[in-house]
């Protein structure tokens, strides 16, 4: 194990760790360093920390202070990393959907009905009930109007 492999990187209270493409022997290397001669490591625990909260990636490589270019430039030497930005955009989407399932949990009636009416808007959105509580002479003038565009159908064949 090199002394990267231990290496932890805090980023606002979140340690990183350095993946495995990301630990391998440096040989000499021609043109543009990556990240314009910053840290490697501490960069990519930036970016890991930006698309963890949801940033684009333009958020990101200006919280990690690179270009958008060097982060494609990157993502193309190491498409694994690309996969692993996917999965941490998808980190704030879990973290509300814990914080509905705790509050259904707890007991939260108007979490619970909010969660429900988003879900299956079939069954509990107001809107759709609303709807379906027309009058008794509202219904009347449903069938009728329904009666008579079925005839008018009918005749217009038999003509």
């Amino acid at each position: 194990m090199s002394v990267i492999e231990n290496q932890k990187i805090d980023v606002n209270d979140r340690l990183y760790t350095p993946s495995s493409y990301q630990i391998q022997p440096r040989t000499k290397v021609l043109g543009r360093p990556l990240f314009d001669g910053k840290n490697e490591n501490e960069v990519i625990a930036k970016l890991q920390y930006a698309f963890s909260i949801g940033s684009t990636s333009s958020e990101a490589c200006n919280f990690a202070d690179i270009s958008t270019d060097s982060l494609y430039r990157y993502c193309r030497k190491y498409p694994e990393f690309r996969d692993k930005i996917r999965l941490l955009q998808t980190t704030p989407t879990l973290m509300a959907r814990m914080t509905i399932f705790k509050a259904i949990q707890m007991g939260d009636v108007k979490t619970a009905l909010w969660y429900l009416e988003r879900k299956r808007p079939q069954e509990f959105s107001p809107r759709v009930a609303e709807q379906y509580q027309l009058s008794k002479q509202e219904r009347r003038i449903k069938y009728l109007e329904n009666v008579l565009f079925e005839n008018r159908v009918r005749f217009s064949w038999a003509e």
